[in-house]
């Protein structure tokens, strides 16, 4: 399952260009349509307010010492 799942992240963005160029027309010069560039505007305001939410709740307490993760008995401890 993981396996199929990343797969499907990886081509994610080549199938999002294929319905962009489906949508556009295959002619030179054609804007794109309004509904594409507010989806991609969407898309990129939300990947980073994600982005932003997952770095601030991943944080350290103030005044934790940091302790770098170690290799025992062939697993990772942290």
């Amino acid at each position: 399952m993981p396996v199929i799942i990343g797969f499907l992240l990886f081509s994610l963005p080549f199938l999002a260009y294929a319905l962009l160029w489906h949508l556009s027309g295959r002619k030179g010069g054609k804007a794109l349509p309004l509904t594409a560039l507010i989806f991609g505007a969407v898309g990129l305001a939300l990947a980073l307010a994600l982005t932003i939410q997952w770095g601030l709740s991943r944080g350290m307490e103030r005044g934790e010492p940091y302790v770098p993760a170690r290799i025992e008995g062939g697993t990772i401890r942290r």
